[in-house]
Formats: C-alpha cells, structure tokens, sequence
C-alpha cells in the first residue's frame, strides 16, 4: 500500500521530552492518512479506569491503543484493561511515537 504524506509532513525521530498530547496528534494524524477511523476516548468519568486513550479501526481490524511518552509507563488500571482485552482475543498496543504507528499502518 503507498500512503501519499502531504508535502512536509516529518517522521524524523522525535525528542524523547514530548509532552503525550504532542504524540497523540502526530500518531492520530498519521493513522488517519493511512485510511484508519481514529476515535478518541472523551469523557473518561464515565468509563472504567484504565481504558484505552483510542480506538482504531480499519477493515474489520480494531485496536485499542494507548499513547505514552519515551518514559511514560501504564497505570495499573490500564495493565488491567489491556490484560482484559488481550485475554478475549483483542489488540492492544501501547504507541511511544511514529514507528510504533508505521508498524500498525505496514499491517494495515
């Protein structure tokens, strides 16, 4: 599959001091470019503790998908729910930066 990136748009390696929110927009826009439906997580009061920051879909395929920074690590809430979600079959995938989304779009 060729993915046509706008023209400037960087996957250079990024500094490992970003802030989760900057990983967030750079990875979502990226997923979207590649053709996955992205669905951000609002309202977190209203959800158990620990679920997923997104949720992705493309073709049939979806996953649940936690942004953290270089150093970020899970809460345990958050090893819970994707225990819970690998345990019936699921895909949960824990995104620090780009490569981990160009792994997630070459699987398509």
């Amino acid at each position: 599959m060729t993915i046509r990136w706008p023209e400037g748009f960087d996957f250079k390696q990024r500094p490992d001091d970003r802030l989760e929110s900057a990983v967030e927009a750079e990875c979502d826009e990226a997923l979207q470019r590649a053709g996955w439906y992205v669905r951000e997580i609002q309202n977190k009061r209203r959800i158990k503790k620990g679920f997923s920051d997104r949720l992705i879909l493309r073709r049939g395929r979806v996953v649940f998908v936690e942004y953290k920074t270089k150093t970020g690590r899970q809460k345990p809430e958050q090893i819970e729910f994707m225990n819970e979600v690998r345990a019936h079959g699921g895909e949960y995938r824990i995104v620090r930066g780009l490569e981990d989304i160009m792994d997630l779009i070459g699987r398509g």
